[in-house]
């Protein structure tokens, strides 16, 4: 009776021993913080296992034969044969056959000569005079004449001043049978020409009654040299229309005679040196 009384004594004892012992260790733990992260541990699932493999090695698949394709015969090239020229039918008579008619020949635009413009004839030393080569060819020494023209009973006033050129000649010889241009752009005639044309600028003046009364215009003179540079022959060829201008300009080409003898390029024989003498007055600028 005694033993199972102490059994449950022991056991109630035991039991309030261990609840006790709990609360103590509850009471210890210290209160969860609100900002400490809860830790969760994840638990993989344990792996399904394979399935068992299947004895032996897997089949590989049986590659087909590809065929081959035959061997191409070789080109061969066939015998080239002459292809016969068909011949026309002897019945069939040739097409008529037209005339060409010849195209027209067209004629080419004449070539007008360059005319100077009134601004390129302006000295530009402020002299009035201009010294250079005439733009056209010029009628050889001896063409022109004081003589009345074709159909006319009398001879106009400029036939009768450019006759006067018949008179002004040097008495030293005659003219030569070349001519050249006194602005020559020729090699063997540019030195020599420019120094001629210096000298006889240095010569030439505009005269004084000619410039006040507003006289102007251009004359042409063929000049003669020879091998020395003596001045044989000269002519007026067109005149200005004015004779003190005229002659100004044959006393400044005597005047300035003799010349430098020719070089040994221009050779033996005596030249013609045609040249253009302008006369440009302020009266005339105003005027044009």
């Amino acid at each position: 009776m005694r033993e199972p009384v102490l059994n449950r004594s022991f056991a109630i004892s035991f039991l309030l021993h261990a609840g006790l012992v709990g609360l103590l260790l509850f009471l210890a733990r210290p209160p969860l913080s609100p900002d400490r992260p809860i830790r969760v541990r994840l638990v993989e699932p344990p792996p399904v296992a394979a399935a068992p493999e299947s004895r032996g090695p897997a089949p590989q698949p049986v590659p087909r034969p590809v065929p081959k394709a035959p061997p191409a015969p070789p080109a061969v090239s066939p015998p080239t044969r002459p292809v016969p020229t068909p011949e026309p039918p002897a019945t069939s008579s040739p097409p008529p056959q037209v005339a060409s008619r010849p195209a027209p020949e067209v004629a080419p635009p004449a070539i007008e000569p360059r005319r100077e413009s009134l601004q390129e004839r302006i000295p530009s030393d402020g002299s009035g005079l201009s010294l250079g080569g005439p733009p056209l060819e010029v009628p050889s020494p001896g063409a022109v004449s004081g003589s009345p023209r074709a159909g006319s009973a009398r001879p106009s006033l400029r036939d009768q001043i450019t006759g006067l050129g018949s008179g002004l000649t040097a008495d030293a010889g005659g003219a030569a049978r070349q001519t050249i241009n006194l602005d020559d752009r020729q090699p063997r005639f540019l030195d020599y020409l420019a120094r001629l044309k210096q000298r006889i600028q240095h010569e030439w003046t505009y005269p004084e009654e000619a410039r006040r009364v507003g006289m102007g215009g251009e004359l042409v003179l063929v000049f003669t040299l020879n091998r020395a540079g003596t001045l044989t022959h000269i002519q007026l060829v067109q005149s200005s229309g004015f004779p003190s201008l005229d002659n100004e300009a044959l006393r400044a080409v005597k005047t300035a005679a003799p010349y430098d003898p020719f070089p040994l390029q221009m050779g033996d024989e005596s030249w013609n040196i045609s040249a253009i003498f302008r006369y440009q007055s302020q009266h005339l600028y105003r005027r044009n």
